[in-house]
């Protein structure tokens, strides 16, 4: 299992659309990012600021992203969820969601 962290801007005069399609998120979602891998995934607002978490239990996470991205289930949600977004950097071709880096980890022991 890896644990992953990414944040995104939320274009504001996106965010209460954005916040709305979260609240009921298309019933697809749940199920596809479950059958790809992804556990305990969450979201989290901050300000003009969305930050993702969840833990991957796959092998290969960059072609679990890709089979969802494929889904035709998918495709509007996140069509409509893309445009809500915009990247962190204003580099050319700069990612929406952007990887965050770990500085700190504290584990319980087990």
């Amino acid at each position: 299992m890896t644990r992953h962290l990414m944040a995104t801007r939320i274009l504001p005069s996106h965010v209460q659309e954005y916040l709305a399609m979260h609240r009921a998120p298309d019933p697809a979602v749940g199920p596809a990012l479950l059958a790809h891998g992804h556990a305990d995934y969450r979201l989290h607002l901050l300000g003009g600021y969305a930050i993702a978490s969840f833990d991957y239990l796959g092998s290969d996470l960059d072609a679990d992203r890709a089979r969802l991205r494929a889904l035709p289930e998918l495709a509007d949600w996140m069509a409509r969820t893309k445009a809500c977004q915009a990247p962190l950097s204003d580099a050319p071709n700069a990612p929406v969601w952007s990887p965050l880096q770990q500085i700190y980890p504290l584990q319980r022991e087990r």
